[in-house]
């Protein structure tokens, strides 16, 4: 493999590591998604990103996952996957807010002091607001 090749892998390792993260890392509860007043099971909601990379998710019916990119404070999710398990109301409609809120999300901010962060769209308005799991 050439020196060049090797160096493009190196770099994608390390857009994909824990420590690129900016602090979103790990496991975190969704608790609110903007438009959704009903339909998500704060017990089963969960948002994380892993340590390759990718970020696994569910509101307590699909599995999804998707890759974000991520460049200090600035997030933008690659396609969702998932499964496709006929969701009963209203969980179905709070899985396709779920990944519009995703879509739109442009930054992410995290409060420590609350434990929670902020997925944020492109005018600062809050899309999804996860807390920290323990």
């Amino acid at each position: 493999m050439g020196r060049t090749i090797r160096a493009a892998f190196a770099a994608i390792a390390l857009m994909a590591s824990p420590a690129s993260a900016g602090g979103l890392d790990g496991a975190w509860r969704i608790v609110e998604i903007s438009g959704v007043d009903d339909g998500v099971d704060h017990a089963g909601a969960e948002f994380i990103l892993l340590e390759n990379g990718r970020a696994a998710m569910s509101l307590g019916c699909n599995r999804m996952s998707a890759t974000p990119r991520i460049d200090g404070e600035r997030i933008a999710f690659g396609p969702v996957i998932g499964t496709r398990r006929g969701c009963p109301p209203p969980l179905g409609e709070a899985e396709a807010a779920f990944i519009e809120a995703l879509r739109a999300a442009r930054m992410f901010r995290i409060d420590e002091t609350d434990r929670r962060a902020q997925l944020l769209d492109e005018t600062d308005a809050a899309r999804v607001t996860l807390e920290r799991a323990d």
